[in-house]
């Protein structure tokens, strides 16, 4: 199963390709994808059209619109949205 793994944070955004049990073609978008988009789409179609097709998209996010515009880019780009789970975590 080949999934992106998409880490959103405040000033940058992670992504990367799991496969088998490995992370791998990791790559660091500065701003995210509310700065800069058209990168992150670049490095997401850059995976989806990589050696094998994606299976699914993970994401984790600190930042609620960016979390947003990650699913319109996800769904505009790769047509892979069929249902999202949002888990949120209270930490003392």
């Amino acid at each position: 199963m080949n999934v992106a793994v998409i880490d959103i944070g405040n000033t940058s955004t992670g992504i990367a390709l799991y496969a088998r049990g490995k992370v791998s073609r990791v790559a660091h978008i500065k701003g995210g994808i509310l700065k800069n988009g058209k990168a992150c789409a670049d490095a997401l179609c850059g995976l989806a059209y990589g050696k094998a097709p994606l299976d699914g998209v993970v994401l984790a996010s600190v930042v609620p619109p960016a979390l947003a515009a990650w699913k319109r880019l996800v769904k505009r780009e790769l047509n892979l949205v069929r249902s999202w789970s949002t888990r949120r975590f209270r930490f003392p």
